[in-house]
């Protein structure tokens, strides 16, 4: 089955959906995330980040604003950790921090793209009756998410004539943007540089101060990121944390994330590794492995291949 030919769905019931009202609701996120809250309009959602004073990443996060509210779509496995750190710094505000249990997401692959998208345009949003589309595209990969207003309204009728796919599709198409959505290992563990965060990615260095500024700003200023995240093809079934080694048996990273399965068998996972052994033979657990070169199509196998802007399966 090519994938980008498909009508495919999946129900993001690993992500929740954090809701911030209240009107001093934008100034107080401007001074805590790493983008600039203030670009966002009702047309357009933002990657962003938000991090402790040591720089560390707590979360990143898709983040859009309705009417004069915001919405965050996270990782559940963190989402209460989000919501604690948030709840902390608001004291006198007028912010209120939640989880919306009332709205659900859905993430589809379609065969051709929604007319109101332009394909190669991010960050775009449209509203619907009973729910918001994102356009989350990548390459050849025709993707969108879909936020209801109220629990599963008005989705069935989108879906009906789709299969439902046994991966998360937000992670998976993510993934090869090379965004990681953080779980409970990854919290607070790496900066956001580590995590592919940039300029044209989820950091705004233009805007104000904002927690955990100065180490971000230094090391895009003046650092030089000794790791970064990367993508690997295995059958083998690895876990978070497990050791990466080159030839010669020194440890040069780790497994932080596994994306999906296709009947019961793991394929993807995000590593973090030291920029200067990317190109090393690499292994975990005695398993040789490989990187995805996500510019260019590399074959696996006679069966399978991933690419940065193609995905098929067998």
């Amino acid at each position: 089955m090519n994938i980008t030919e498909s009508n495919i769905y999946s129900i993001e019931d690993e992500m929740s959906v954090i809701k911030i009202t209240g009107k001093d609701a934008a100034s107080f996120l401007q001074g805590q995330f790493s983008n600039d809250i203030q670009e966002l309009d009702g047309k357009n959602y933002q990657i962003s980040s938000y991090s402790t004073n040591q720089g560390k990443v707590l979360g990143i996060f898709i983040i859009l604003k309705i009417g004069d509210d915001y919405i965050m779509l996270i990782t559940t496995q963190i989402a209460d950790k989000i919501i604690d750190k948030l709840n902390m710094y608001k004291l006198a505000s007028d912010v209120n921090v939640a989880l919306d249990d009332n709205m659900s997401i859905y993430s589809t692959i379609n065969d051709v793209k929604i007319n109101a998208f332009d394909k190669n345009e991010n960050f775009q949003i449209k509203y619907e009756d009973n729910f918001i589309i994102l356009n989350n595209c990548h390459g050849q990969l025709l993707s969108y998410i879909y936020v209801t207003f109220e629990k599963d309204k008005g989705i069935k009728k989108v879906i009906e004539n789709y299969q439902r796919s046994d991966f998360s599709i937000i992670r998976l198409v993510d993934m090869l943007k090379g965004i990681h959505h953080l779980n409970s290992y990854t919290f607070e563990k790496f900066i956001p540089q580590n995590l592919n965060m940039s300029a044209e990615m989820g950091i705004n260095f233009k805007k104000g101060c904002y927690i955990g500024q100065e180490i971000i700003a230094r090391t895009h200023y003046l650092g030089k990121v000794k790791k970064n995240i990367a993508v690997i093809e295995a059958d083998n079934v690895f876990k978070n944390s497990d050791k990466i080694n080159n030839q010669d048996n020194e440890v040069v990273g780790e497994v932080i994330d596994d994306i999906f399965s296709i009947n019961k068998k793991i394929n993807l996972y995000m590593i973090m590794i030291r920029e200067v052994n990317r190109s090393d033979s690499i292994y975990i657990n005695g398993n040789q492995v490989q990187l995805i070169d996500r510019k260019s199509t590399r074959l696996n196998s006679s069966h399978r291949c991933i690419s940065y802007a193609v995905f098929c399966l067998k």
